[in-house]
């Protein structure tokens, strides 16, 4: 192909999505908080255990690290990130000391640091 033809090539394909037609010339996603994020609580005996479940989140340009779990905005626990093959969500477990409302947030991070939470989910006082 001579240079003129390589130009036309060039020419056409521009036209086609505005000239960004490699995955590459996309703009980065932005990091996603973890998605579908569930909690619920029972009571084990005289034990109470609060239960979260969530969804992978999405990456951007950097893979994701792992998920922070906080209650009351206090950090409580850590769960590495692990490719999600299966339809089974991601699960921590706490076991409160106390019967008071807590708010629970799960916080996804990258391999750069960067953070994205998902909504607080509080649950109530039990007994």
């Amino acid at each position: 192909m001579d240079r003129s033809e390589r130009r036309k090539a060039e020419d056409l394909a521009a036209q086609a999505k505005g000239g960004k037609t490699n995955y590459f010339q996309r703009q980065a996603e932005v990091l996603g908080p973890p998605r579908q994020v569930a909690a619920s609580q029972n009571m084990q005996g005289d034990q109470r255990v609060v239960s979260l479940t969530w969804q992978t989140a999405y990456a951007s340009d950097q893979p994701l690290s792992h998920y922070e779990i906080q209650r009351d905005h206090k950090d409580i626990g850590r769960v590495e990130h692990h490719p999600q093959i299966t339809e089974a969500p991601f699960a921590f477990q706490d076991q409160p000391k106390d019967h008071l409302a807590h708010r629970y947030r799960v916080i996804t991070v990258d391999a750069a640091g960067r953070m994205a939470g998902s909504e607080e989910l509080l649950l109530p006082a039990t007994g």
